[in-house]
C-alpha cells in the first residue's frame, strides 16, 4: 500500500453543492462569521472524499479561490470532473 504525499494529485468529480455561513463551516475561527460560503464535496473513483470551502461573493476579486476555480475548471456544478491534491496537512483538497 502506498501512502499519499504532499503534492499528489487524482482524478476526481464534484458529488454535492451546498451553501452555508462561515460559522457554521468554520465555528469560532470564522473572521467573518455572517460571510456566506460555497462547499464544494468532491470523490474519487478509489473512495478518497473531501471538500474545499470557497467564500461566495456576488462580484469576486479574480485572486479569489472561487475565481480561480472557474477560470480552472468552470461554473461549479455537481458531476464536474475536477482534481484533488494532498495539501501539506494530508487533507485533500481542489487543485486551484
Amino acid at each position: 500500500m502506498e501512502i499519499p504525499q504532499y503534492g499528489d494529485k487524482l482524478p476526481a468529480k464534484v458529488t454535492r453543492l451546498g451553501m452555508t455561513t462561515a460559522l457554521e463551516m468554520f465555528r469560532e475561527k470564522a473572521k467573518n462569521p455572517e460571510s456566506e460560503v460555497l462547499a464544494v464535496f468532491f470523490a474519487t473513483e478509489d473512495g478518497v472524499k473531501g471538500q474545499t470551502p470557497f467564500t461566495y461573493y456576488k462580484h469576486p476579486s479574480h485572486r479569489s479561490k472561487i475565481a480561480r476555480f472557474v477560470r480552472k475548471y468552470g461554473q461549479p456544478k455537481v458531476g464536474m470532473a475536477i482534481t484533488a491534491i494532498r495539501n501539506e496537512d494530508g487533507f485533500w483538497e481542489i487543485d486551484l
